[in-house]
């Protein structure tokens, strides 16, 4: 069997000797959501799995997995659904940044200098503001998406002023031997133009001199190839062939003045990334009442009920 290294997204290898799993239970199905994993660096997703296997008797779900992933799940009898896109820098190549992204990050850096920060109290207390003040920092939020705090064992980097404020902030988790991913992407709503910019060409410039070979700017739930231009997706009728892929996807487009995934894939696209496809993985399969539980556990209800009702209020 081919051993395969890579992991979900906001899954990191860290400095310990057994896995370590954020366990949240899903009620209607009886599965376990399995959002968030600290895993030996050197141990196997193959070795992994089958822990996982042995430990939730009814099954479990992993979000966001690559291609790979999702067709060893596949193939060990689970289901795997296409839920998103994630964008990746590799760093040992002569990758070419656009001029007009170049220039803005130039702007960026009128404003401040990029830092990287250590993990603790004060980073954690920075980040907590710079999150109240972003753009969505009043919206209700998403809960196990992603990693919120900045950890031992990952990085950070942020945009600073002279006074010390933080303009923007990046945070990044170890996804393996030589890549990294992006846990966090904050902007203070009042930043100048430019700030975000510059903090990921920085970083970019950071990682490959250190010999990293791959930062994953992380995924963008319910896009897939077709959003984007001159990239041809998976074919007519593609996701009406994955019916349960097509309606997850589509109630994320229909909703999206809750959760604007499109902004989230412009900004991304804009470091011309490869993209590659996300899935969502169940052991036993994917069921409706497997999907329904996702929406609730993971706060996405709440959230659409709170943008609509601001909505209403602002006819």
């Amino acid at each position: 069997m081919t051993t395969l290294n890579s992991l979900p997204l906001s899954w990191a290898r860290a400095r310990v000797v057994e896995p370590q799993f954020t366990v949240v239970r899903l009620p209607l199905s009886g599965a376990a959501w399995i959002p968030v994993a600290d895993v030996p660096f050197h141990m196997p997703f193959n070795v992994i799995y089958n822990r996982l296997a042995e430990l939730q008797g009814n099954g479990f779900v992993l979000q966001l997995c690559n291609r790979a992933l999702s067709r060893f799940v596949t193939r060990r009898g689970g289901q795997a659904l296409q839920v998103g896109l994630e964008a990746v820098l590799p760093l040992q190549k002569d990758h070419q940044f656009k001029p007009s992204v170049e220039a803005l990050a130039r702007r960026g850096l009128r404003h401040g200098r990029v830092r990287e920060v250590l993990a603790g109290p004060n980073s954690d207390g920075a980040l907590a503001r710079l999150a109240a003040a972003s753009r969505h920092g009043r919206k209700p939020q998403l809960a196990f998406a992603y990693r919120t705090r900045l950890e031992s064992g990952g990085r950070g980097f942020a945009l600073v002023t002279s006074g010390g404020d933080w303009l923007g902030a990046v945070t990044l988790s170890r996804a393996s031997q030589t890549g990294l991913h992006t846990e966090l992407l904050l902007r203070h709503r009042a930043a100048p133009v430019g700030v975000m910019e510059a903090l990921v060409l920085h970083v970019f410039s950071v990682l490959q001199a250190e010999g990293w070979t791959q930062w994953s700017l992380g995924g963008v739930p319910f896009a897939s190839m077709d959003d984007l231009p001159g990239v041809k997706g998976g074919g007519p009728g593609y996701r009406q062939r994955l019916q349960k892929s097509h309606v997850v996807n589509q109630a994320g487009r229909t909703l999206k003045f809750a959760y604007n995934y499109r902004g989230l894939l412009n900004f991304k696209a804009k470091f011309t990334p490869r993209w590659e496809p996300l899935f969502l993985c169940g052991s036993r399969g994917l069921s409706w009442a497997m999907l329904f539980d996702l929406a609730h556990k993971s706060r996405y209800f709440h959230l659409v009920g709170r943008q609509a009702h601001n909505r209403m209020l602002n006819i």
